[in-house]
């Protein structure tokens, strides 16, 4: 790893802050793409985990409630 890329690793405090944390990249990405489905789902009346239960079961049925939480 090069001295350049060193500097760009937060260190210490750096560390602790949101913006540098990979969960909140991972929670702000996927509430950005939940809010992209919305209005097409909303059309149907289901919700984005609703929607993902109902391609599992698409997948493979029948499953039992076990095997889809397994699943999702």
């Amino acid at each position: 790893m090069s001295k350049k890329e060193e500097a760009a690793i937060p260190r210490g405090e750096e560390l602790l802050k949101l913006d540098n944390q990979l969960c909140f990249a991972l929670y702000s990405s996927s509430r950005g793409v939940t809010r992209l489905y919305r209005p097409l789902l909303s059309e149907f009346g289901i919700t984005y985990p609703q929607y993902l239960a109902m391609l599992v079961l698409w997948e493979k049925e029948p499953l039992t409630v076990k095997e889809l939480g397994e699943r999702l």
